[in-house]
Order: structure tokens, then sequence, then C-alpha cells
């Protein structure tokens, strides 16, 4: 989940960055054709200007050479003048009159030529201001949509990564009550683990306690049992000595009540130990039995609580 948030986010902030590059961009190709329409306003001002004075240069010249023929006619009508002056003069005065029409012809031509230029020079000044002034207008329209275009979408970014930022918020609660809770229960499974340790090694105790018991019941028993046997061979060997006995008394012919009597007593001597060394065999099986179960549920308890133990660990 949180991965998804921060795709989301690192989504928006991309399209901001979009964007605000796109804007730039335009920016930077609007103020581009500015300065170049600038430079060409320019550039005819320039022309304009220089235009300007190479007609104030042929108004001069005309002037200059409307003085020269005036002075060549003040000058043949100086009544001391030589012949060959005159002849000069009267060349000067034809080529004058010969030329100047042809030099003012020139000189309106190219002035006609320049004010053409120049109203037309000033048409395209007045289209470029115009133009100018129209993309200056067009840039600041578009300037202001795209920033009011920036604007909104920076609003509905900032509002979505608000969002994003309280359902990170609340993600980041959930997380952090789930991690208590679970600390919690940890902490409480450590402690009955704790106490399950302690019970067990109690339990334990016991167990070696009443292990001890039947271990020292069970050499009293097989002491006993061993007794009863040595008094089992000793009464073996008594009856052997009886029938040995009653062999003799047959050949000596002694009295059959006696001989009777005398078996019958030591019949029951044989019976009393026979009942006291059953009841000692089944005296040593039960606790032989309650030693195995004892050693086997000892045995269960110490494999579970290292099962405990190494579950804990992990």
């Amino acid at each position: 989940m949180h991965t998804a948030l921060k795709n989301e986010h690192g989504l928006l902030n991309e399209k901001v960055i979009t964007d605000e590059q796109n804007v730039k961009e335009t920016n930077e190709l609007l103020v581009k054709q500015i300065c170049e329409l600038e430079r060409e306003v320019v550039s005819k001002k320039e022309k304009i200007t220089r235009l300007e004075d190479e007609n104030t240069k042929l108004k001069v010249e005309i002037q200059k050479s409307e003085s020269e023929v005036q002075e060549a006619e003040s000058e043949t009508s100086q009544e001391n003048v030589g012949s060959d002056e005159q002849s000069q003069l009267d060349w000067a005065k034809d080529y004058i009159q010969n030329e100047l029409p042809l030099l003012v012809t020139d000189a309106g031509f190219r002035a006609k030529s320049m004010e053409d230029e120049f109203e037309a020079a000033e048409k395209k000044l007045s289209i470029s201001r115009s133009t100018i002034s129209q993309l200056k207008q067009d840039q600041s329209q578009v300037d202001q949509q795209l920033l009011n275009a920036l604007l909104k979408q920076i609003d509905s970014h900032s509002k979505s990564i608000h969002d994003l930022q309280e359902r990170i918020a609340t993600a980041m609660s959930v997380h952090e009550d789930q991690t208590t809770e679970l600390n919690t229960k940890i902490d409480e499974y450590k402690c009955e683990m704790t106490q399950m340790a302690v019970m067990n090694r109690l339990k334990e105790d016991i167990w070696d306690i009443d292990v001890g018991k039947l271990k020292v019941q069970l050499i009293t028993k097989e002491k006993s049992f061993n007794d009863l046997i040595k008094r089992l061979n000793v009464l073996k060997s008594e009856k052997e000595s009886i029938s040995a006995r009653v062999n003799t008394l047959q050949q000596e012919k002694y009295s059959k009540d006696d001989l009777i009597k005398e078996l019958e007593t030591r019949l029951d001597s044989l019976q009393v130990v026979h009942v006291e060394v059953c009841s000692v065999i089944e005296d040593v099986e039960k606790v032989n039995n309650e030693l195995m179960v004892k050693m086997a549920e000892l045995k269960g308890k110490v494999v579970g609580s290292d099962k405990l133990f190494q579950k804990e660990q992990k």
C-alpha cells in the first residue's frame, strides 16, 4: 500500500514538472519571436535613417549645382571677360544646363524611391510594432492562461498530495496500532514462555525427586526380591533335605502320620514363602512400570519444552 501511494505521489510530481517545462518552452518561444521582431524594427529604423541621410545629401548637391549655375550666369554678364574664359563659361553653362535636369531628375527619382522605401519601411515598422504589441498581448494572455492552468493543476495536485498524506498518515497509524498490538502479544507470549520454562523446571525437579524415590524403592524391592530368592533357595534346599529325609524315614519305617504332618508343615511354609515371593515380584513390576511411565512422561515434557524454546528463539 505504501509503495502504491509513493508511486502516485511521484506521478503527480512528474506531471507538475512537465507542465512547468511546457510553460517555460512556450514563454521562451514567444520571447524569441519578440526579440526577432525588435531586431527587425531596429534594422528598419537604421535603413530609414540611411535613406534620410542620402536624401539630404542629394538635396545639398542640387542646391550646390544651382548655386554654380547662378555663379556662372553672373560671370558671363561681366563686361571684362576674355574670349577663352567666355567660351569656357559657355561650355560650363551648356554642360550645367544639360546635366542639371538629369541631376534633378535623378535626384527626384532617388528621392521618390527613398520616399517609397521610407513609406514601405514605415508600414513594415508599423506592422512590426502592431505584431509585437499583439504578440506581447498574446503572450500575456497565454502566460495568464498557462499560469491559471498551472495554478489549477497545482491546486489539484496539492489536494491530491494532501489526500495522499492523509491516507499515508492513516495507514501509518493503523500500522503503528498493529505493531503495538503485536509487540504486546509478543511480550505476553514471552512472559508466558518464561512462566512455562519456570514451571517446566519445577516439574523437572519434582520428576527428578520422584524418579529418585522410585529408584530407591526399586533398589529396596530388588534387595527384598534377592533376599526372597535366597530364602527360596534355602527352602528348596530344605525341601530337598526333607525329600531325602522322607526317603530315609520310609526306609526307617517311621509312622505314616508323623511323616504326613511334617510334610504338611513344610508345605505350608513353602506356600507362605511362595506368596511372599509373588507379592514381591508384583511390587517390583509395579514400581518398574511406574518408573517407565514417569520416564516417558518426563521425556515428552522435555521434548515439548525444547520445541517451544526453539520456536521462541526463531
